[in-house]
């Protein structure tokens, strides 16, 4: 008897850093499938080179972020011979490769739901409530995971199951973790950063309430343009330059994933390094301003915590663009920075 053939997949996800962390449930799912797979991924430069880590081999299929349409049309050709597309991104692009793929050759494609509607209803509601009165418990709660309706979806394609599946980078195993605690600065809007101060007094109260018996390090992440920011925190906590250190810009985007294994705990806003701490292993405390529980990318591990205001107002939009407009960020300056410290410090 032959043996049984592979099953081509195409696997398509453009942006972001933080929706390829968590797309890699599918491959999480897929490293699990006991028939054979041959996986193509299509993605954009530089988050794809987050599956460096994958837990499956990967054939990559690159749009340019400068010829879009063109490499659109030469992505349909390369998967011309899939037998299964999956489309992780459902915008405009990524339609017009699944018309294109099932029109020319007849491969059925599957896309997640994105709650595109939901997300709405909660903008308009926060809107119309204001300040008057506190956000329901719905706010706070998701109905499910981005990740998990990524999965759910290629699971059901495939008829197999999905529930053990999760954001998954394979790295090498940390050489030392106790002591280390990471902080992301950053996030993919400026409305998005809890204020410094406030992360200042966090990191203040770690620093004086940690007993471990290794000494605790701070690291500051961030890219090149976050550095300035990096170095306000490091001047805020005033400690000596052994024990923080701005590597805001200073890690390649491909060093990350080990680099996030290595620490006991990240301390970060809702941006892309939240998924991928989660996904190498490592709990976050995560600090929502203006985006929400609800919205479905809240951290996932049982050892992770996030905290999130009562403000009625939340949240201000789909991404967490636009600007606060009462223009006070009230949405992080009200979080407790002694309940904070104290998760960072029971992950430490």
């Amino acid at each position: 008897m032959s043996a049984e053939r592979a099953l081509h997949v195409g696997i398509c996800r453009l942006s972001s850093l933080g929706d390829v962390a968590l797309s890699t449930a599918c491959l999480d799912l897929l490293a699990r499938a006991t028939r054979p797979l041959r996986i193509y991924w299509v993605g954009m430069p530089p988050h794809s080179t987050l599956l460096t880590y994958s837990p499956v081999k990967l054939q990559h299929i690159v749009i340019d972020p400068q010829a879009k349409w063109h490499s659109i049309m030469c992505a349909a050709q390369e998967l011309r011979h899939l037998q299964l597309f999956v489309d992780l991104q459902q915008n405009l692009r990524t339609q017009v490769l699944a018309a294109l793929l099932a029109w020319r050759w007849d491969i059925p494609c599957c896309t997640y739901d994105k709650e595109r509607l939901r997300r709405l209803l909660l903008i308009l509601a926060a809107r119309w409530r204001g300040r008057r009165k506190f956000a329901p418990p719905t706010t706070f709660t998701a109905r499910s995971l981005q990740f998990e309706r990524m999965r759910a979806t290629l699971a059901k394609a495939l008829q197999i199951e999905a529930e053990a599946a999760h954001p998954h980078l394979v790295v090498n195993a940390p050489a030392a973790r106790q002591g280390r605690l990471a902080v992301a600065v950053g996030a993919s809007y400026a409305t998005k950063r809890a204020p410094l101060p406030l992360l200042a007094a966090v990191l203040r109260q770690v620093v004086a309430g940690y007993g471990g018996t290794v000494r605790l390090e701070i690291f500051v992440l961030g890219n090149a343009q976050e550095r300035e920011l990096g170095e306000h925190l490091c001047a805020q906590l005033a400690l000596p330059p052994a024990q923080v250190n701005n590597m805001c810009g200073h890690w390649s985007l491909a060093a990350v994933p080990p680099h996030l294994a290595s620490m006991a705990v990240l301390l970060c806003n809702d941006s892309g390094l939240l998924h991928v701490a989660e996904a190498v292993g490592t709990p976050v405390v995560a600090l929502f301003g203006p985006t929400v529980e609800a919205f479905g990318f809240k951290p996932w591990r049982a050892d992770s915590r996030v905290f999130s205001s009562r403000l009625g107002c939340r949240p201000c939009s789909r991404h967490g663009r636009s600007p606060c407009r009462y223009g006070d960020q009230k949405c992080f300056t009200a979080l407790e920075h002694a309940t904070i410290a104290a998760a960072v410090l029971q992950c430490l």
